[in-house]
This record gives C-alpha cells, structure tokens and sequence, in this order.
C-alpha cells in the first residue's frame, strides 16, 4: 500500500512540474508573441510616420508650386494692365499698328 501511494504522490509530482514547465513555455512564448506584435506596430508606425511625411513633401511641393504660379499670373496680369494703359492712350491708328504687330508675333 505504501508503495502505491509513494507512486500516486510521485505521479501527482510529476503532473504538477509537468503543468508548471508548461505554464513557463507558455508565459516564454506569451512574452514572445507579445514582442513581435510591439515590433510590428513599431515598424507600422514608423511606415505611417513616412507615408506622411512623403505627403507632407508632396503638399509643400504643390503649394510651392501653386504660390509660384499665382506670381507668375500676378507678374502677367500687371503687364497686360500696363500694356493696357499705354494701348488707351495711343490714338485710332496707332493701335491698329500696334494691334497688327501682336497678331503678326
């Protein structure tokens, strides 16, 4: 009898390290999985955080050139009103002249 109960209390030993190895494998793969999934959202925030910085690149860019082109038309719609200034004052046969040498250009 006392030698079933010496197995039975082995055996019982034996079930309680065999659960607590396994409980530790568990945590040890637990923590792992749990670094891998912080890395991949590491690496997805680092992605987004350059996503957006390649679109702040781009919007700078179109504004930059946006700002350029309101110069441009700026610069353009002055001389067309200088141009028009001077092309009132001119009298009849002059603007026909003047007329002739831009369609001719």
């Amino acid at each position: 009898m006392k030698e079933i109960a010496f197995i039975n209390e082995l055996q019982a030993q034996n079930a309680r390290i065999d659960a607590l190895a396994q409980n530790q494998t568990s945590e040890v793969k637990i923590e792992e999985r749990l670094a891998e999934l912080a890395e991949e959202r590491h690496k997805k925030q680092e992605q987004r955080e350059a996503k957006e910085a390649r679109a702040e690149e781009r919007r700078k860019a179109l504004e930059e050139k946006r700002l350029k082109d309101m110069e441009a038309l700026k610069v353009s719609l002055a001389l067309i009103w200088n141009l028009e200034k001077r092309f009132r004052g001119l009298s009849s046969s002059n603007k026909t002249l003047l007329d002739l040498r831009v369609i001719l250009k």
